[in-house]
């Protein structure tokens, strides 16, 4: 049976001028993209922040209908995920994220919910210096059952996902295209032993979409977004790589740099990054696990952190789980004033189950 609500939602992506963001708020407004296709002339005019332009093409959402239909057909023929940002399966990191996507499209059986994940990103230029970092890196971590995210471009990207594969660590590719296609093709037998080793691929955007220039700055959002943490590991002055720990530092997300001479091309961006406080200095996979306040899990082990919890506190973590993390937001919910809901989640501070982050949120510990 053809889900209606998805293929509402499919059709809202196809009308030019509507992105992820107000995608969103369309959404939430309108109670689901079917009731806002209901929606008269005067009706979509009296949406804030919904203009005449963009409010007269989505008058014309049944012309989007038949490429919608195509799109759930290959969804349904090839095993495709959808993960829709009002869902409980929906990744809560992207959801604290202002510009997350609408929805996800994945192949393989992934946990992109899970306790420790972090992304590596670098230049397509990788020398050996990245390289052989990358190397320990997934080797000393393969104890602390992380999820790797990286873009499965040249270099950096695909010597993270081969070393997750080499040590057994279940890694993430978040792609620039639809996933009718893999971009570089040379690299679809990774992907495959991805698929097989717990891991997968991730995109947010519809079949016969192209690797287009455009479209690698929207890939980056995501695999920043998805992470606790972003390791930089060589970087030049300008490229995706620094676009990536940027957008992770402005999500409120540590960011790790591997430093290097100045002289070297590759090191001059995680320099940068270092020098301006946007990243860590990363000398060792220790000072990483430090930071992180990892501990390494005893084997056979399950972490279990809220079994404890009252009523109060459950709901804080599900609200950061479905994404509410400011505090204001917090408060409303738990119907306390300001000062209380501060004192509240400073307690839960203490007790281990939540940290404070920038812009006046918190977030779940590791």
């Amino acid at each position: 049976m053809m889900n209606s609500e998805l293929l509402a939602r499919i059709k809202l992506m196809l009308i030019p001028g509507i992105g992820p963001t107000l995608a969103r708020h369309l959404i939430t407004y309108a109670d689901s993209a079917e009731n806002l296709f209901r929606f008269s002339h005067q009706d979509l005019l009296q949406i804030p922040g919904l203009g005449t332009v963009v409010s007269k093409e989505l008058l014309k959402h049944k012309q989007y209908e038949s490429r919608a239909e195509d799109e759930l057909k290959f969804i349904d023929k090839h095993g495709v995920k959808v993960l829709e940002f009002d869902q409980d399966d929906f990744p809560y990191r992207l959801n604290q994220c202002d510009d997350g996507p609408l929805m996800l499209f994945t192949k393989g059986n992934m946990d992109l919910n899970a306790h420790r994940m972090i992304s590596v990103v670098g230049t397509r230029k990788a020398t050996s210096y990245g390289k052989n970092f990358i190397e320990e890196l997934c080797e000393l971590l393969q104890p602390y059952q992380i999820k790797l995210v990286s873009g499965l471009a040249y270099g950096t990207d695909i010597h993270a996902h081969k070393s997750c594969l080499k040590n057994n660590i279940p890694t993430y590719g978040v792609v620039a295209h639809g996933l009718d296609r893999l971009y570089p093709a040379a690299h679809k037998s990774y992907a495959k032993e991805m698929l097989k080793n717990e891991g997968g691929l991730i995109t947010e955007f519809l079949c016969n979409t192209n690797p287009d220039r455009e479209n690698f700055p929207k890939r980056n959002r995501i695999i920043a977004g998805l992470c606790d943490a972003t390791i930089v590991t060589e970087a030049a002055e300008k490229g995706g790589a620094l676009i990536t720990g940027n957008l992770a530092f402005d999500y409120g997300r540590d960011v790790f740099a591997l430093p290097g001479k100045r002289s070297d091309e590759f090191s001059q961006g995680c320099n940068r990054l270092i020098k301006s406080n946007k990243a860590q200095l990363l000398d060792s996979v220790e000072d990483l696990v430090k930071a992180m306040d990892w501990e390494e899990l005893d084997k056979g082990q399950q972490l279990d952190l809220f079994v404890d919890l009252n009523e109060q506190e459950k709901k804080v973590i599900d609200l950061l789980r479905a994404g509410k993390s400011f505090v204001d937001d917090i408060g409303i919910c738990l119907q306390m004033s300001f000062a209380q809901t501060q004192a509240f989640l400073f307690q839960m501070e203490m007790n281990g189950w939540i940290r404070q982050i920038p812009g006046n949120r918190v977030e779940l510990r590791r």
